[in-house]
Parts: structure tokens; C-alpha cells; sequence
């Protein structure tokens, strides 16, 4: 959250939000974690900045409960803002030690190259639609 106002510095077109694998592993209280995705989908429609969110499994088990309340706090952000949503942007790759670095964890090329083939058909359709809405001339 500390680097989100700086991360929006560029004035991005279009944002795709994600938990990273560092954040994962933080094992922040899930209120935390809820709280800052939340207001940065916030600040993005506030500023009506298309955002695509991705969602993440944990990548430890934390038992259950917390397992199940960690995955549906996407499912339920995405739902309350209204935003594309794709569910564990690591599908196929965490685990796969051909698309991770040696940390076992953080995709290396060849698995970001997988990330972005699967996450690429929404980040068309949402671009796409921001051409559709662009006023003639300009572009996203």
C-alpha cells in the first residue's frame, strides 16, 4: 500500500492488481491483506482507472479455514468492484520448478511468459473497451 501512490506516478491506462508471492508469504492478517487490495481498487475507480485483478492461491498452507477466507476475499473484492477478475494468476506455474526461479517461488521468464498468455485475453477485452470509449483522436 506504501507504493501504491507511486506506482500510479506513471498515470497508467490500465492496472493489473495482484498479490505478489512476497506478500503472500507475509502472512499478514487476512483484515490487512482485505483492506489495502480493497482501497487500491478503490483509488484505481476513483481515478477511472480500468483494473484487471488477480487473484492467488496461498502458497503455504494456512490451515482450512484462513486457506478458504484468503481465496474468497478476491472473489469478493472483484464482486464489489465490479473489475475483471482472473482467480490464481500462478495457476501452472507455482509448483512447476521449470517456471520459477531458483527461490522455488517468483516466476522466471519463461513462466511471467505464461502468466501474461493467459491473463493476455482479458487485458484485450479490456483495452478494447478503452478504445471503444476513447474520444475520437486520443488514444489508450
Amino acid at each position: 500500500m506504501r507504493r501504491f501512490e507511486k506506482a500510479l506516478g506513471c498515470n497508467p491506462d490500465l492496472v493489473i492488481l495482484e498479490l505478489g508471492a512476497n506478500d503472500n508469504l507475509q502472512a499478514l492478517p487476512l483484515t490487512v491483506t482485505k483492506t489495502n487490495l480493497d482501497a487500491m481498487l478503490g483509488i484505481l475507480a476513483a481515478r477511472n482507472i480500468p483494473a484487471l485483478f488477480a487473484g492467488i492461491r496461498p502458497l503455504r498452507d494456512l490451515g482450512p479455514d484462513t486457506n478458504f477466507r484468503f481465496v474468497s476475499l478476491f472473489h469478493e473484492l472483484a464482486s464489489r468492484h465490479a473489475v475483471p477478475f482472473y482467480p490464481d494468476y500462478l495457476d501452472g506455474v507455482a509448483g512447476n520448478p521449470m517456471l520459477l526461479q531458483k527461490d522455488g517461488l517468483h516466476p522466471n521468464a519463461r513462466g511471467a511468459r505464461e502468466i501474461a498468455k493467459r491473463l493476455r485475453p482479458l487485458v484485450i477485452d479490456m483495452l478494447r473497451a478503452l478504445e471503444g470509449s476513447a474520444p475520437a483522436g486520443s488514444q489508450p
